[in-house]
């Protein structure tokens, strides 16, 4: 589920890849994240991190297994590790790869969420069917 929402958003991104720049020899301008897009602008499909985003589905594991938060947080190093790749390849920024660490991370806080209440006992009726 996690590389799907991600690859949607991604969808509709305005934000260019860095290598797609002009200051780094790309044919675009850089579009901040609260500019306002110029009426010819074409949409970047770079932001979130899709590649990010097929290494991210491994912060379930910290919530199946119930790591302590030191183990939680070396997890989460090797997966930003992992996923860092591409900034050093010139295809994301920093932040591109932050967005979809955040997206997963509330992705996996729902479905734990759900999953939880999914699997409560059901509350007992009284003698009266009530």
């Amino acid at each position: 589920m996690v590389p799907l929402v991600i690859n949607a958003l991604r969808y509709f991104s305005l934000m260019h890849c860095p290598r797609d720049l002009i200051i780094y020899g790309g044919m675009y301008d850089y579009l901040r994240i609260f500019d306002t897009a110029p009426m010819d602008w074409q949409a970047g499909q770079c932001s979130p991190s899709a590649h990010a985003g097929s290494f991210l589905p491994l912060v379930s594991i910290v919530f199946i297994m119930r790591y302590k938060i030191s183990k939680a947080l070396i997890m989460y190093a090797l997966i930003f590790l992992l996923t860092s790749v591409q900034i050093l390849r010139g295809a994301h920024f920093f932040s591109h790869i932050v967005f979809s660490i955040l997206i997963a991370n509330v992705l996996i806080f729902i479905v734990a969420d759900w999953m939880k209440i999914r699997q409560s006992p059901r509350p007992q009726e009284d003698n009266l069917g009530l």
